[in-house]
């Protein structure tokens, strides 16, 4: 009788699926991601976001077990997102656990990922969305039940491209990525990775190896020396998760909240008659010496305000967002210091992102 008259069962359930979640893969795995310098998916967005606005979305889908009718375990879904704060402003956030699966997995309506749950939200909230990727796609199994690849699958990338044309979109490759993530990165405005402890490729030293019979680390292939300072596919990269995250905020003090939206003013104490004396020298009269661009760009914008965009890829140009009296401003400058200032491939390519942005 005692069941019949209250939801006791049901609470004790829901708050035990709960548990469930937050445990994740369980501690040995969450254990060896730590060990190896990157945080588990709930940490990177407990430490990202402002404290206590993470809003999740989904925490208890998963696959279960049962036992005469009742839930024994459950595996969590490999992907964590909702809605949460960073300096105030609402965003979209979301990213693979890589302790559950490896952070693979396809499901028939996905949370995350190109085509998942927290695309819609950014789409229908007006949100800025924040891509925290370690994973490496889909697996087989998931492809031999569907009987078909979901890339490059138009469906699957429409939502991702149509995002790009509403809100600032955010990436972080935080591990190795893979097939869908990895293009997921590549639909972003503004992406990033760590130096040495991330990487990112179509796929893996695994398959290199099966198909040309050639060896190759996960560093090698896809590590930053590569996908940002050589193929800038990646805009830039740094020293930690910590140093991403940090840059994520920068990012997005520059960018409106959505297309519909006017840029964020900034009041500064930077006088607005400053006049940098060093101005008067700092560009020789002779033309062939070079001089330093980027210096001449922060004597001319607003003090500590700038923020540079792909620093290591197309070094002929320089991209930076910084302000002017408060207001942002995107600045392109050619080089001196590198091939004297002249735009290569590289330069063009990387002036065409900034422009795009």
């Amino acid at each position: 009788m005692e069941n019949e008259e209250n939801w006791l069962p049901e609470i004790e359930e829901i708050a035990k699926r709960n548990e469930w979640a937050e445990q994740m893969g369980g501690a040995e795995r969450v254990a060896r991601q730590n060990s190896r310098d990157r945080l588990t998916i709930r940490e990177r967005i407990n430490t990202l976001v402002d404290d206590g606005s993470f809003r999740e979305v989904g925490k208890l889908a998963g696959s279960g077990v049962y036992e005469n009718g009742k839930i024994k375990s459950v595996t969590p879904n490999f992907y964590v997102m909702g809605l949460a704060r960073i300096d105030g402003r609402d965003v979209a956030i979301g990213g693979e656990d890589f302790t559950v699966r490896g952070g693979t997995g396809s499901s028939q309506r996905r949370k995350g990922g190109q085509g998942g749950f927290v695309e819609d939200l950014a789409h229908e909230y007006r949100l800025p969305l924040i891509n925290l990727i370690d994973g490496a796609g889909g697996a087989v199994t998931s492809l031999k039940r569907r009987g078909y690849a979901s890339m490059p699958g138009v469906d699957d990338l429409s939502r991702s491209v149509e995002l790009l044309g509403e809100v600032p979109v955010v990436a972080s490759v935080l591990g190795a990525a893979a097939g869908g993530p990895a293009a997921r990165a590549m639909l972003s405005h503004f992406s990033m990775m760590v130096r040495g402890n991330s990487q990112i490729f179509a796929a893996g030293p695994a398959v290199i190896e099966r198909a040309l019979g050639q060896k190759v680390t996960s560093e090698e292939l896809g590590g930053a020396s590569v996908a940002v300072d050589k193929a800038g596919s990646i805009d830039n990269a740094f020293d930690s998760e910590a140093d991403c995250f940090e840059a994520t905020r920068r990012f997005l003090s520059y960018m409106p909240q959505n297309v519909w939206s006017e840029l964020p003013f900034k009041s500064c104490d930077d006088p607005v008659d400053r006049r940098d004396e060093r101005l008067a020298s700092i560009v020789p009269r002779n033309r062939r010496r070079a001089y330093d661009m980027r210096a001449l760009i922060k004597m001319v914008v607003d003090l500590d305000s700038t923020f540079e965009i792909q620093p290591t890829f197309g070094k002929s140009l320089i991209t930076v967002l910084a302000r002017l009296n408060g207001h942002v401003v995107c600045v392109v400058a050619n080089n001196p210091l590198h091939y004297g200032g002249a735009l290569d491939v590289p330069g063009a390519q990387k002036m065409g992102h900034v422009t795009e942005m």
